[in-house]
């Protein structure tokens, strides 16, 4: 079964767009693993892990190093699996072709793949990518194939299953991707990775690889020669050989140095032949850099020997990305990093050597992650959507909650203020009565202060004073008899609410005053403007005017009364607006009382008064 999706997950969601995958170089000594991630087109490497195997070169057990390989690769995590095949078992090549359209070229180079290969009726899996021109090259690709074989017969050394590997491609391949990666303008470099049996040599020239090889010699020749001539154990020739200077001074080795230089030979041949065929169009050589890798470079004595002999190459360690890199850390997993930027599809110059069943697995497995990726993006958007709208309707859920209780309450406080206005009201009617005869006995007091200043100059006289509900509830002056001219005895009246009601509007609060002016004429007149004037500047009063004859009643003590009608006269004063008098409506049928007995008739819930007769003036 199929290794997880290559996307890393936490807590189960996908952390898309990133995608990660396991580089494995499988070195002879020990396997170098890199876990990369590509997250947003972007290739980081987050760990790096060197796993030694146990024993030396054939001594070790497959079984104890797959042990250790996948307890390494269950400690990394369930990602993909990327594995760098050896270079001598691959093949990669410039190919020429000449100037078609690009829907041929697939076709042209399965040709070429074919005739390259010569292994008969050997699944092949191949890889093409287009170089720029160079050299002699105009209409040049980049071919690298292998036998798929080599891929299952790698996985199964190690120990894998062939379903978790989502990609493959040569060392030398690798090492070309990882060295683009860091320096992709780099131009006329020689890319050396000594190994322990075998070196690969890439030539980069213009930013692109152009050349591939690889030779049977590596650091298991140096470290047997050590063995032999020091007459020592492998293992113990390996910790002498990489710590010691066994080239110069006291404990040099000259078997040694003339395998070194039969090393160098051999590389400078690779170079020199490669060199050749371009011709003049290729740079010189001096101009080449090379750049040394793998276990050897390693050693501080074997470069330094290399650079010893002037006229040759100057052999450098890979170059530091950035500052604070150890360099022999950089070159050592080189290869892993190239192998795991080629499965992310971050390769500068593709060569994926994977057999095609496994191609299309991945390609539906990653079809399948994008339509997962899909369906997770929709239900984090609806989602959202949802959960917008949850806090929308919360929000308006908690104003509505919000504002009905403040209507609540609102309603409680009208509620209490019904209370409270229906309490003060009947406060209010229960003190009315009393307040209503207060006022209207200041009323009184006021208005008697101010008749009795208004006339102490004054020829006339006063004969009646009553207030307006009283005098109007007296029978009028025109219906009494003649018989009626004798003295009446004052008593009192009923009071005016046991009195029938009429359909006649209630009289305005005020009072009625009667004076008799003895003048004639033009000075009666006079008298009675000035009287009128004067009681209209009281501010109590509303209205002074005089009272129509039809409405006047018998009330006045006959005695005090002149003998001649038309100089007797009422007056109403009606009284400022007043809120705490009240008017009650007249009687119909009066009881039969005498005329000043009608006179004390106080207002409704007061004391019954009398009429004032001025006692100064008498007839």
């Amino acid at each position: 079964m199929a290794r997880a999706l290559q996307f890393p997950f936490l807590w189960g969601i996908p952390l898309l767009p990133a995608s990660r995958v396991i580089g494995i170089d499988p070195g002879n000594r020990c396997i170098k693993l890199v876990l990369a991630e590509r997250c947003f087109n972007r290739l980081r490497i987050l760990q790096n892990v060197q796993l030694e195997c146990p024993g030396w070169l054939g001594d070790a057990q497959p079984s104890e190093t797959a042990e250790r390989l996948a307890a390494a690769l269950e400690e990394l995590g369930p990602y993909p699996i990327a594995l760098a095949l050896p270079q001598h078992r691959t093949l990669s090549q410039v190919v020429d072709l000449p100037p078609v359209e690009r829907s041929i070229v697939a076709r042209l180079i399965q040709n070429e793949v074919y005739k390259l290969s010569g292994l008969g009726q050997s699944r092949v899996a191949y890889d093409h990518a287009p170089l720029q021109p160079f050299g002699r090259h105009q209409h040049a690709y980049w071919v690298s194939l292998c036998q798929e074989s080599e891929v299952l017969a790698l996985a199964e050394r190690l120990g894998l299953n062939p379903e978790n590997i989502c990609g493959a491609t040569s060392a030398g391949n690798a090492l070309i991707n990882s060295y683009l990666a860091q320096f992709p303008e780099t131009t006329a470099t020689v890319l050396v990775n000594a190994g322990l049996r075998s070196t690969t040599v890439a030539i980069l020239l213009e930013g692109q690889g152009v050349h591939l090889a690889s030779f049977p010699l590596g650091g298991e020749l140096f470290i047997e020669t050590v063995a032999n001539a020091l007459n020592l154990s492998l293992e113990q020739a390996e910790q002498k050989a990489l710590h010691s200077n066994l080239l110069h001074g006291p404990d040099a080795v000259p078997a040694l140095r003339k395998s070194v230089d039969n090393w160098l030979g051999e590389l400078m041949r690779v170079f020199h032949e490669w060199h050749a065929e371009q011709g003049v169009l290729a740079p010189p050589a001096e101009a080449f850099q090379f750049v040394l890798t793998g276990c050897m470079a390693e050693a501080p004595w074997f470069a330094a020997h290399l650079n010893r002999t002037t006229g040759r190459p100057v052999f450098g360690p890979w170059p530091e990305r950035e500052a604070g890199v150890n360099p022999i850390q950089e070159g050592r997993f080189a290869i892993a990093r190239g192998v795991a930027a080629q499965a992310l599809g971050k390769a500068r110059q593709s060569a994926a050597l994977l057999p095609m069943e496994a191609r299309q697995h991945w390609q539906k497995q990653r079809e399948a992650q994008l339509f997962q990726t899909f369906t997770f993006l929709l239900l984090l958007l609806a989602g959202l959507v949802l959960g917008m709208g949850s806090w929308q309707k919360s929000r308006e859920e908690a104003r509505l909650m919000t504002a009905l209780e403040t209507a609540q309450n609102a309603q409680a406080r009208v509620r209490a203020l019904k209370e409270l206005s229906r309490q003060h009201a009947e406060n209010v009617l229960r003190l009315h009565p009393l307040l209503e005869r207060e006022q209207f006995t200041d009323d009184t007091l006021r208005a008697l202060a101010w008749l009795s200043s208004a006339r102490t100059t004054q020829s006339w006289w006063y004969v009646l004073f009553a207030d307006t509900q009283t005098y109007m509830a007296a029978p009028p002056a025109m219906e009494t008899t003649a018989a009626t001219n004798a003295p009446v005895t004052l008593g009192p009246m009923p009071p005016a609410e046991v009195q029938p009601p009429t359909n006649r509007p209630p009289y305005k609060p005020g009072f009625v005053a009667e004076l008799c002016i003895p003048e004639e004429g033009e000075a009666l007149r006079r008298s009675l403007s000035q009287t009128v004037a004067a009681l209209q500047r009281n501010p109590r009063f509303k209205n002074v005017d005089t009272v129509p004859p039809e409405q006047r009643r018998a009330l006045a003590e006959p005695k005090a009364l002149l003998p001649n009608p038309e100089r007797h006269f009422a007056l109403l004063l009606e009284l400022a607006t007043n809120e705490f008098l009240t008017v009650s409506s007249p009687a119909t049928n009066p009881p039969p009382a005498s005329a000043s007995a009608a006179a004390a008739v106080a207002p409704s819930g007061s004391r019954p008064a009398r009429p004032i007769v001025n006692p100064e003036r008498q007839p």
